[in-house]
């Protein structure tokens, strides 16, 4: 294998890893945004409300 061969076989494996590695960091944006989203859900279910409002936590104007 001459020299321009391994270098751009080299370059080829890094743009790989760079690709994977942005791959994998948007899955886990993604994932973290759904997440998010089902806290959100779950903090302003009525019981959970009705909780916090119980504990004060929650002031109605």
């Amino acid at each position: 294998m001459d020299g321009l061969s391994a270098d751009l076989l080299n370059l080829n494996s890094n743009s790989s890893l760079i690709i994977a590695i942005f791959g994998v960091c948007s899955l886990v944006k993604r994932l973290s945004e759904k997440t998010s989203t089902k806290v959100q859900r779950i903090d302003k279910s009525p019981e959970i409300l009705r909780e916090r409002y119980a504990r004060g936590g929650i002031t109605i104007r």
